[in-house]
């Protein structure tokens, strides 16, 4: 005997999916961009103004002051317009946003399409209650709708019913949801090891230059010729003042921003079918993502993050890199960088697997002949720096031994450095995953699963030929597209691409 399907209340459905009418969005959003222009443009205008002022010249104050209060003005008229010609409703079959201003634009999306549904908020939209809602399909910018801004209790409600799949029709109820991470403090202490770290030194730096220059190039130029005849005195000491600057400044200005992006942090399972990440100290994100639409993971470590033991998780997902989210950084990074045994209990979560693959696989090494093509780069490239090192020597003569002293610094390192790239290549099959990494100075280890492959770019260059070596090349619809194996021989390529998904390449392969 069948079991009727109990209906779900109508009053148990939120209004916003409920109603059937066109509804605005919060007026306050239109405050939102007059209080953010007022601050970083009026503001500025006001200070000059009184400053002009101050100094007598009270027609030069005036212009500067009204250009600022007509620029505040002008904008927040326009941003009021725009939200009072702004409406949006969501039916059960699409979500709609219309705008009619001096002209009509209507953008609709059916909702069995939808992939994603990010929520991101600045401080002022916080303060004021408000979100802005992304409702993506996974296939580019031109199949998004962006509601900005709704309230933060309505972009909730949206969220989570244009993402409603895990309700179980028998019960009416939804799945639990699981915890898979969240943010541990400790791991800001691999922010200092960052490889950007001095970078970012170097550019508070130049930024510091570059605002001493508003008060004139000789007040810029003095205070560097200051500090450079404070430092020349002692030229050692000098030297270890200028780079401890350097890291230190870039190592708190790395923690800044490494608090202001990933405070907060959680990455979770909803519903049974969603990864949801959320993260962010003043400017707030919360990316979603469906696990239809998941195709792997990929670990990824440089190498100061390795020597530390960190590496951060990425995702291997369609249409996840060309995301109409508005958060500024890449949709498809899942974690930040966080000890290595967390990641691989991460990436082993995201693929509900009991043991990373990236973990538990027995790679296999490439040829010694892929050894022998990079130690041969490594030995060109040294050769080419010889030859304009000698150049220079015959040029100028104070200089007679530059050729081989820069052989010298440059080889070791070069050897080094082709030893290191040969180590870190490998490729495998474990279960239904297809396995390949590479890299040195940013190591990527990619878990493909084997079903998301829907062809082979195989390519072979004449010393690749030589060596009887190839490139073997996995195509997907996700992430990059294409993740290759590196100098691999050409037979036992063949067979690993035949193995991992069998009958797509048999049709072109010749038996011995």
């Amino acid at each position: 005997m069948n079991t009727p399907i109990p209906e779900i209340p109508r009053s148990a459905v939120p209004t916003a999916v409920a109603a059937s009418g066109w509804r605005r969005l919060s007026p306050r959003s239109a405050a939102v961009t007059t209080v953010a222009l007022a601050v970083f443009a009026g503001l500025p205008c006001l200070v000059t103004g009184t400053v002009l002022a101050l100094t007598g010249t009270l027609v030069a104050a005036a212009i500067v002051a009204g250009c600022g209060v007509l620029t505040v003005a002008g904008v927040a008229a326009v941003e009021w317009l725009r939200v009072a010609a702004t409406r949006y409703r969501v039916t059960d079959e699409r979500v709609e946003r219309r705008v009619r201003l001096f002209g009509e634009t209507h953008r609709s999306i059916p909702r069995d399409r939808i992939r994603s549904v990010d929520v991101s908020a600045d401080v002022v939209a916080r303060l004021l209650g408000l979100a802005r809602v992304t409702v993506g399909t996974g296939q580019g910018d031109g199949e998004t709708l962006c509601l900005a801004s709704v309230t933060t209790a309505e972009a909730a409600v949206l969220r989570r019913e244009l993402l409603a799949r895990g309700v179980d029709p028998a019960e009416g109820r939804e799945e639990p949801n699981d915890a898979i991470t969240r943010l541990d403090p400790r791991w800001f202490g691999y922010v200092p090891f960052a490889a950007w770290t001095p970078a970012l030194g170097l550019g508070v730096f130049g930024g510091l230059y570059s605002v001493l220059g508003w008060f004139g190039d000789d007040v810029a130029n003095g205070v560097a010729l200051w500090v450079w005849a404070e430092l020349r005195g002692a030229p050692a000491l000098g030297a270890v003042v200028a780079l401890g600057s350097v890291l230190a400044t870039g190592v708190l200005t790395g923690l800044a921003v490494s608090v202001e992006r990933w405070w907060g942090y959680r990455l979770d399972r909803e519903g049974g079918r969603t990864l949801r990440m959320r993260r962010g100290l003043l400017t707030t994100t919360s990316i979603s993502l469906e696990e239809e639409r998941l195709r792997g993971v990929e670990l990824v470590a440089t190498v100061p993050a390795r020597w530390t033991g960190a590496a951060r998780v990425r995702a291997v997902a369609t249409g996840l890199a060309r995301s109409g989210s508005q958060d500024k950084g890449d949709p498809s990074q899942l974690t930040p960088d966080l000890p290595l045994a967390e990641a691989q209990r991460v990436a082993a979560a995201v693929l509900r697997e009991e043991r990373s693959p990236l973990a538990a696989a027995r790679w296999t090494a490439h040829p010694r002949a892929a050894l022998r093509r990079r130690l041969s780069r490594a030995l060109l490239a040294c050769a080419v720096v010889a030859v304009v090192a000698a150049a220079v020597s015959a040029l100028v003569a104070a200089l007679p031994d530059l050729a081989w002293t820069v052989v010298l610094l440059a080889l070791p390192p070069a050897l080094l450095y082709a030893a290191g790239l040969y180590r870190r290549l490998g490729h495998a099959l474990h279960g239904p995953y297809l396995l390949v990494r590479s890299g040195w100075l940013r190591h990527r280890a990619v878990a493909l699963r084997r079903d998301g492959v829907i062809g082979w770019r195989i390519t072979r260059s004449p010393l690749q030929r030589t060596a009887g070596l190839a490139t073997i090349g996995a195509t997907t619809a996700a992430g990059k597209g294409v993740y290759r194996a590196p100098d691999v021989d050409l037979t036992e390529g063949l067979g690993f691409a035949d193995a991992a998904v069998p009958g797509l390449l048999t049709p072109f392969l010749e038996r011995g």
